[in-house]
C-alpha cells in the first residue's frame, strides 16, 4: 500500500490545493462523518459482498442457460451484444468485490481514526470512479460523456467529504 500511496500523492496534492479553497463543513458535520465512516464502510462492504455473490450466481446461471440454448431472463442475452460481452461482467464483479473487501478492511482503522482507514476509503472511491469510467466506455458500447461527467462529479464530491475529515486521521 505504501507504493500506491506514493503514486497517489501527486493527485492528492493537486486536488488538495483546490479543496483547501472550498468552504469547510461545520465541525458537527465533520464529527458526524468521522463517526459514520466506519459504519458506512462495514454496511456497504457487506452489501457489496452480498451483491457480488448474487451477481456471480446470476451470471453463472445465466451463462450456463445461454450455453445450453435455454431461455433466460431478459438481461443475460443482452451482455453478449454489449462491447466486451461477458468479460465486462466478470471485470465489473471483480471491481465490486475488491471495493467491498477494501470497505470491510477499512472498518477497524476508521473506528480507531487511523490514516490507513482514510486511505482505504480513498481507494474505494478511486476504484469506483475507475469502474464507472470503464462501464461508460465498454459496457455501454459507446463513449458516454454524461456518464463520465457524473462519475467524475461523484468522485469529486466523495473526495470533498474525505478531504474535510482528513485531519481527524493520524
Amino acid at each position: 500500500m505504501k507504493s500506491l500511496d506514493s503514486l497517489l500523492n501527486p493527485l492528492l496534492k493537486f486536488l488538495d490545493q483546490y479543496y483547501a479553497k472550498l468552504p469547510a463543513l461545520p465541525k458537527g458535520g465533520k464529527d458526524f462523518l468521522v463517526k459514520a465512516a466506519p459504519w458506512y464502510a462495514v454496511i456497504f462492504g457487506v452489501l457489496g459482498v452480498i451483491g457480488v455473490v448474487l451477481g456471480l450466481l446470476a451470471t453463472v446461471a445465466g451463462t450456463a442457460a445461454v450455453g445450453m440454448g435455454a431461455a433466460v431472463s431478459g438481461y443475460m442475452p443482452a451482455y453478449g451484444r454489449l462491447a466486451g460481452g461477458m468479460a465486462f461482467v466478470w471485470v465489473a464483479l471483480l471491481f465490486a468485490l475488491v471495493v467491498s473487501v477494501l470497505e470491510l478492511l477499512a472498518f477497524s482503522p476508521l473506528k480507531a481514526l487511523k490514516v490507513k482507514g482514510w486511505n482505504l476509503l480513498l481507494y474505494t472511491f478511486l476504484l469506483g470512479f475507475l469502474s464507472a469510467l470503464l462501464s461508460n466506455v465498454f459496457y455501454l458500447g459507446a463513449f458516454s460523456v454524461m456518464g463520465i461527467a457524473w462519475s467524475l462529479l461523484w468522485f469529486l464530491v466523495d473526495y470533498y467529504l474525505l478531504y474535510q475529515v482528513k485531519s481527524y486521521y493520524k
